[in-house]
This record gives C-alpha cells, structure tokens and sequence, in this order.
C-alpha cells in the first residue's frame, strides 16, 4: 500500500481497453487487500469503492461476484466503511444494479440480499439508501427463492417501521404487502 500499488490496481481494473480476465485479477487483488481490516482507509482513500462501483457494470460473473462480495465486507466491516458506501448515490445504484445483473447467479444475489440488509440496519445509513432506491430492491429480495434473504428482509421490514420518519418513503413502497406474499 505504501509503494502505491492499490493506486496501480485500481487504475488496471478501471482501464477500459483491459480484458475482463485483466480487471478480475486487478479486482481480486483489491478485494484481498480490503480483506485486512488496517487498510479500510487507505481502500477509501485511492476511491476504491468508486472503482468496484463502476466494475460492478462488467457483464462478467466472475467479476460482480467479486464486487458483490467486496460491497457485502464494507457493509459489516465497520459504521465507517459502511457509511462510506452509502456516500454516494452512484454506489449504492450498483449495488442495487447487481441484483438485476445477477439474476442467474445465486452467490451475487444472497451478498447482494445481505448487504442491502446490513445497510438498511443501521439507522445512520437506512436514509441515503432508502432515497436511491433500495426499497425496491428490498422487494426483489422479499420474493427471491432464498429463506435467509426472505426473513433478513422481514426483520428489516419490522425494523424499519418502527421508525416514524421512514414511513413516508414506506408508504410509497408497497414492501409490507410484498412481506404477506
């Protein structure tokens, strides 16, 4: 990380002229790089979230797994690395953008299920997904064929009603009704 070689991978997997094989080489070495904990800063600082965002539009399994799988560990790491998904917008749409990708692909959509759950728990980052859409997602999750994903999704639900200030963006969202299917 010192010598600048997270600044190198993230350049090699954004290189749009690189095959897929290339970015998930780059995109794997990211990823194990995220795995340790004392480098969430500097994953954050070079815009490596930024960078799994826009690989996350790669129609390549192989590599949305892996960004599925990166999103879901910056999800539960930590309130910050969580709070750093959720910045911005254009994040939190490819995640959701995963799960309509990944449809053929049951790995994508349980990490994709389980970090939309994880985000949507945690009271200081519910609201940035709520606006860019992951109610809707919520309800894809709700109907898929996965019971961890069905009752993650219920208990979120519960969770979610229970704060007044959200029940506006929950009556536009019919996600309770989806819940009785």
């Amino acid at each position: 990380i010192k010598n600048g070689v997270l600044n190198t991978l993230l350049l090699i997997s954004l290189v749009r002229s690189g095959s897929d094989l290339t970015k998930q080489l780059a995109a794997r070495a990211m990823l194990n790089v995220a795995c340790n904990v004392d480098n969430l800063n500097s994953i954050v600082d070079v815009g490596a979230i930024g960078a799994f965002a826009t690989l996350a539009g790669v129609q390549n399994p192989a590599i949305q797994n892996m960004c599925a799988k990166f999103f879901l560990l910056f999800a539960t790491c930590s309130d910050h690395s969580r709070a750093e998904l959720c910045k911005r917008a254009n994040v939190l749409k490819a995640i959701f953008g995963l799960l309509k990708s990944g449809r053929n692909q049951s790995k994508i959509i349980i990490l994709v299920g389980r970090t939309v759950c994880t985000i949507l728990s945690d009271p200081l980052t519910r609201l940035s997904a709520i606006r860019a859409g992951a109610l809707s997602v919520l309800k894809v999750i709700a109907t898929s064929e996965y019971g961890e994903l069905r009752d993650l999704t219920a208990n979120i639900v519960i969770t979610l009603v229970k704060d007044q200030t959200l029940h506006q963006y929950l009556l536009r969202e019919p996600i309770v009704s989806v819940l009785v299917y």
